[in-house]
This record gives C-alpha cells, sequence and structure tokens, in this order.
C-alpha cells in the first residue's frame, strides 16, 4: 500500500513541477481568448451541418443542456450563431464569413495541438492535410454524437414516464443518466489525451487523467450551479454583462484542468524514464550512472533539485 502511495506521490510531484516549469497556466489563458474567438464559428459549423440533416432543434437541446452552468452564455451564443447564419447565406460576406469561420476554426484546434506537443515535447505538428482532415472529420462526427446523445437520452426518458410506478424508476434512471454524463466527459478527455498529440500515447497512461479530468469538469459545472446565490449578486453589480467575466473564467479552469490531465498523462507514460527516487532517506539515485543526454533535459533539472535538496 505504501509503494503505491509513494508512486502516486512521485507522479504528482512531477506534473505540478512540470506545469509550473512549463507555464502550463499561461497556455490555458492563450486557449482561452482562441476559445471566445472561435466559439461562434464552431457552433456555426455545427449548427450549419445539424441543420443541413434537419436535426437544428437537437442540437440547440444538447448545447443549453451541455451549457446548464451557463444560461444566460448559452441563449447569448445562440443568438449570435443565428445571426451570423443568416448574414451568411448571400452576397460577398458569404466568401468573407466562410473564410473567417474556417480560419479561427482551424487556428484554434491548431492552438491545441500545438499546446499538447509542447507538454509531450513533441517539435514535429501534424503536416497541413492531415490535420485539416482530423479537424473536419471531429466537426462531423460532433452533431452526429450530440443527437445521439440527445435522442437517447429523449428516448430513455420517454420510456420511463410510460411505465407504471415511474416515480421510482425515473429516479434510479436519471441517476444513471447522471452517470453517463461522467463516462462520456471521461471518454472524451481519453480520447483527446491519446489521439491530440502527435505522438504515440498509451491508452493506458491516459485513464486515469481522463477520468480525473472528466469528473472534475462535471464537479466545476455542479460547483456553478449550487453557487448561485454569489452569481446573484454578480449580477446585481455587472448586470447582463456579468455573464461575459463568468464565462471567461469558466472557460479558463476548464483549460486548466484539461491541460493539467494532459500533462498528468505525459508523466504517467515516462515516469520510468525519469527515475528520479524523491525520498530524502534514499542514498542512491537510479539515475546517477546515466549522463545528461541520457535523463533528458526535464529529468536532468528534476534530478539536480532532488540531489540539492538532500
Amino acid at each position: 500500500m505504501m509503494k503505491h502511495l509513494r508512486h502516486i506521490y512521485r507522479i504528482l510531484y512531477l506534473t505540478i513541477r512540470f506545469f509550473t516549469a512549463k507555464r502550463v497556466m499561461a497556455q490555458a489563458s492563450a486557449l482561452t481568448y482562441s476559445t471566445l474567438l472561435a466559439i461562434v464559428p464552431i457552433l456555426a459549423v455545427v449548427f450549419a451541418i445539424a441543420r443541413g440533416f434537419g436535426f437544428s432543434k437537437y442540437i440547440e437541446l444538447w448545447f443549453r443542456d451541455t451549457m446548464e452552468s451557463q444560461p444566460q452564455v448559452a441563449d447569448l451564443m445562440i443568438g449570435f450563431v443565428d445571426g451570423y447564419l443568416e448574414h451568411t447565406q448571400s452576397g460577398i460576406f458569404l466568401g468573407i464569413g466562410l473564410i473567417f469561420m474556417l480560419y479561427t476554426v482551424l487556428m484554434l484546434m491548431n492552438n491545441v495541438e500545438e499546446t499538447f506537443n509542447q507538454i509531450w515535447q513533441v517539435s514535429n505538428s501534424r503536416p497541413i492535410i492531415r490535420s485539416f482532415t482530423n479537424y473536419l472529420a471531429f466537426f462531423l462526427l460532433l452533431p452526429i454524437l450530440a443527437i445521439v446523445s440527445t435522442g437517447i437520452s429523449i428516448f430513455m426518458k420517454t420510456i420511463v414516464e410510460s411505465l407504471p410506478g415511474s416515480m421510482a424508476v425515473g429516479t434510479a434512471m436519471q441517476q444513471v443518466l447522471d452517470l453517463s454524463t461522467y463516462i462520456l466527459m471521461s471518454l472524451l478527455f481519453i480520447a483527446l489525451y491519446v489521439y491530440m498529440p502527435n505522438t504515440k500515447v498509451r491508452f493506458s497512461s491516459a485513464i486515469i487523467p481522463g477520468i480525473l479530468a472528466g469528473v472534475s469538469m462535471q464537479l466545476l459545472q455542479l460547483f456553478y450551479i449550487h453557487s448561485q446565490i454569489w452569481v446573484t449578486g454578480y449580477n446585481a453589480i455587472y448586470g447582463s454583462f456579468a455573464a461575459l467575466p463568468l464565462f471567461m473564467l469558466w472557460v479558463q479552469i476548464s483549460w486548466t484542468i484539461c491541460l493539467f490531465g494532459a500533462q498528468l498523462t505525459y508523466t504517467n507514460q515516462n515516469m520510468n524514464r525519469f527515475g528520479i527516487n524523491l525520498e530524502p532517506e534514499t542514498d542512491w539515485h537510479p539515475m546517477i550512472d546515466m549522463t545528461d543526454d541520457e535523463r533528458g533535459p526535464e529529468a536532468t533539472a528534476l534530478y539536480s533539485d532532488c540531489l540539492d535538496s538532500l
């Protein structure tokens, strides 16, 4: 038991050291800015694809459920998207709007990929053609997954309401639906940590970070929902403008959770390569016979800090 606890302590210690040394919080701030620029074009792409298949209502319902903790922002974003799509249907603004929309979407996805590559110390990005096809596939699959998940939820609620004794069954079914959101969010982060970096990431290394990130995101939603008293006081001061800074704070914390999970995945996979013993009572370090090139720059710096602390 103590061995496992020491192993967890080493992983968390190295993750926090890497997280601060690489200034990942600054990268989360940069991604927050990119997200604010790209959120409307991204939603416009998703809503346009859904409207092409006649499922715009399901997408709007899914988006409102996702933004349950930010209802004012959800209304504001949907209004922006409707106006954006309406003005891009005619005239020269159609071409300019599409170019700007694709540019902001691709820039956000590219910034996310570069941030993950920096965490994984990968210097080479994916080729432009491959990146474009991957991003396009993502935006084609996103509305489909949203429609399927929303349809399943509506179908299950309809079945529950038609069954006798639906109150007891409905309570159990609601618990299952609440648990499914944690599972889906965790699977989303696991897939992000495995496929976003331009390197080979073991699935086993991303399981625990993905689950922690998914649960943390859901807890963040619950915290915001249950802190409406504080939000109400904030709205009394700033009025409707309060939705913007609160949304920015929510995006900032969300990206911080996401990137910390990515850093945890990196540390979890490369822990054996670092090979640093952080216990002060130990007189021998397994990396003492290695050269600096064999250790790597980060492991060498941490190894030197550990020696200085003894």
